[in-house]
């Protein structure tokens, strides 16, 4: 691919990823710095020039130079007052918390609410362990002020919805969706992804969440809606999972990895085939699932207790076995 086309986009990510693995950052950081346009000479940037300087950003960060990164980020939001959300996903993920939400208010009006929320749900919840619930209130502030305007919008209530379960407010989380379920205007897309969502949550949260909904028929539904894709198989296998399926859970699996792997699927697999007495498939799926990075922030925080219980049991059947014995003896 570098001899053929070295500079096509996904050359260059894979050359990074190659990089980053062989320990050979350094050599391949000061070609992407090269990269770096002069930004003095520059008035406008093309469509493609824009998200051509985001990936290279992005590869930036990957290779730990965040300072070359945000620099491409703060010119490209002086130059396009679109793009002050990516600066401000930026500054939230790769410094602060606290320098992405004094963006966000800087650049507050009433029309920007559903993207200023946007970020700030993903900052919330990517960064929760490290900032807690400190900006909940101002997201909160954000949301309510959207919802006097509108108060039955549907992408409000479903970030309302996700707050709810962010702050392990499972029972209202599933109201926020049961009420939404009853909206005569959510159809087609929005609905699918409403009824997988609380199918994902009621089989994770249980009682805690709802006892009049049946996930299954919730992401059943969703399936009739969607087709068998591969976040909705993930979302049933973690239904089939959470009934003791485990068979049926790995068959989704086994679909939906193949289709858009991720961290969190290859978990589930792991989980089912280890409830389903499968160890060796399970240590393949958790070893794959490592491969892509997977960690608490792959997860739902309801997951969290069981990547810990999971993890265990992996690095028990990983860890071989000992043997005792007889002490050696002297010689003579």
């Amino acid at each position: 691919m570098q001899k053929l086309a070295p500079d096509y986009p996904v050359t260059v990510e894979l050359t990074a990823k190659l990089a980053s693995k062989l320990g050979k950052q350094q050599q391949l950081l000061g070609k992407l710095r090269s990269r770096v346009p002069d930004f003095q000479s520059i008035k406008e940037f093309t469509y493609a020039q824009k998200q051509s300087l985001v990936r290279l950003a992005n590869l930036l960060v990957e290779l730990n130079d965040v300072d070359t990164a945000e620099k491409i980020y703060r010119e490209l939001a002086a130059r396009d007052p679109k793009m002050v959300f990516d600066l401000a996903m930026f500054l939230g993920l790769h410094r602060a918390p606290e320098q992405c939400f004094e963006k966000l208010n800087e650049i507050y009006s009433k029309d920007r609410i559903p993207d200023i929320l946007g970020v700030a749900m993903q900052v919330a919840r990517e960064r929760r362990d490290k900032m807690g619930d400190k900006f909940d209130p101002q997201i909160q502030r954000w949301l309510d002020a959207g919802l006097r305007e509108n108060p039955d919008s549907i992408s409000l209530l479903v970030v309302q919805a996700d707050l709810y379960d962010l702050q392990k407010k499972y029972e209202d989380a599933a109201n926020v969706y049961k009420k939404l379920l009853e909206n005569k205007d959510l159809l087609g897309t929005r609905r699918a992804v409403v009824l997988n969502n609380l199918a994902f949550l009621i089989a994770l949260a249980g009682k805690s969440a709802a006892t009049d909904i049946d996930p299954l028929k919730s992401v059943q539904e969703a399936v009739q809606i969607l087709g068998p894709n591969s976040d909705i198989l993930d979302t049933r296998a973690v239904v089939f999972i959470s009934r003791g399926e485990y068979k049926l859970a790995i068959q989704d699996l086994e679909l939906s990895v193949m289709d858009s792997p991720t961290p969190a699927k290859y978990f589930h697999k792991a989980a089912a085939h280890l409830r389903a007495g499968e160890n060796r498939a399970a240590v393949e799926a958790w070893q794959k699932a490592e491969g892509m990075g997977l960690s608490h922030e792959s997860l739902n925080r309801l997951e969290y207790n069981l990547y810990e219980q999971i993890k265990g049991e992996i690095d028990k059947i990983r860890r071989p076995s000992v043997t005792r014995t007889e002490p050696l003896r002297k010689a003579g």
